[in-house]
């Protein structure tokens, strides 16, 4: 068995794969080089030596083991470059299949922990989706609640699939091969993710969340990107789930799905009060929090509403949607 993602380095098995990437990179920049002109051989170069340097200090961070402190992604570390890069070298090397890839990535992107265990994640989950649809479509979108990872082709067995819900890896084939799943469940481990794996669908689907399903989740709703990402990362933080929009023309929240919307009441488009009518219009048992700069909308009436904060209004609002924990109705 390899050794599993550390606090500080590589696991033998990350580093295989990421070395390998390097190197499927140089063979196909070298055949693309033959076929062109010196411009566009001196820009092909060029890239492909940034890429190089990229991915050789990426390397360097992980086999530097102890000789440095560990890169922990905390609050306010957005980490979509760097999901971005490793994407991109698995497109480079030619290991996504052009025109079947699809990534889809929350910016800024808040995962807690140490991005060691989440590059080991996301490298094993890209391999193994890789591996089964070299053709195929694969499909890779992370926000700040986790990531899901699908894919076409080869459909794993049923007992492998209720294997990895039970948090159980597959055994590790002769020569070391197959040791990516069980990494992944070390990892998922490490970061205390909860994993669904599911191919009803037709596509093999590996599901990794920070918060199991049945979490409350809150529809969040600010234009502004930079109140949009703290107001998310405090309520992930207070255990509630959170799917934040920028709230262009944002229809009435859906209550069987929702516990509960905050909301700017100033977004673009139709004025806020005529928003918020129609949404408890059509949710009147949603519990609603208005958010908003104006002092004066802050002190007027607003029927239904839970609350109206003067932005950020953070330590008022964890106050409101805390009792959705415990599962009650503030």
């Amino acid at each position: 068995m390899q050794p599993s993602p550390q606090p500080n380095g590589l696991a033998v098995h990350d580093l295989r794969h990421l070395l390998a990437l390097l190197a499927a990179d140089l063979r196909l920049t070298r055949f693309g080089l033959s076929r062109e002109d010196e411009p566009a051989r001196r820009a092909a170069l060029a890239a492909l030596y940034a890429r190089l340097a990229a991915g050789l200090a990426e390397l360097g961070d992980g086999l530097a083991g102890g000789a440095r402190p560990a890169a922990r992604a905390g609050a306010g570390a957005d980490l979509a470059p760097r999901v971005e890069a490793l994407w991109d070298g698995y497109r480079q090397a030619g290991r996504l299949c052009p025109g079947a890839a699809r990534l889809s990535l929350e910016r800024p992107l808040l995962w807690p922990g140490l991005w060691t265990h989440w590059r080991s994640l996301l490298v094993n989950l890209l391999e193994n989706a890789c591996a089964a649809a070299p053709e195929g479509p694969v499909e890779l979108l992370a926000n700040g609640e986790g990531l899901r990872v699908a894919s076409g082709g080869r459909l794993p067995a049923p007992a492998l699939i209720a294997a990895l819900n039970a948090g159980r890896a597959p055994a590790p084939r002769p020569g070391g091969g197959g040791q990516g799943l069980g990494l992944v469940l070390e990892a998922v481990a490490a970061l205390g993710l909860h994993l669904d794996a599911d191919c009803s669908d037709g596509r093999f689907t590996l599901d990794l969340q920070r918060l199991p399903r049945e979490a409350p989740a809150v529809l969040l709703v600010e234009d502004d990107p930079e109140l949009r990402a703290a107001l998310a990362a405090l309520l992930r933080a207070e255990g509630l789930r959170v799917e934040p929009r920028a709230g262009d023309e944002e229809p009435a929240p859906n209550p069987t799905r929702f516990a509960a919307a905050v909301a700017d009441l100033n977004l673009p488009g139709a004025s806020g009060a005529e928003r918020l009518a129609a949404w408890r219009r059509e949710a009147p048992e949603l519990l609603t929090v208005l958010l908003t700069g104006d002092s004066a909308a802050a002190r007027r009436e607003w029927p239904g509403v839970a609350a109206v904060l003067i932005k950020p209004g953070l330590g008022r609002l964890r106050d409101l949607l805390a009792p959705l924990r415990r599962g009650a109705r503030p």
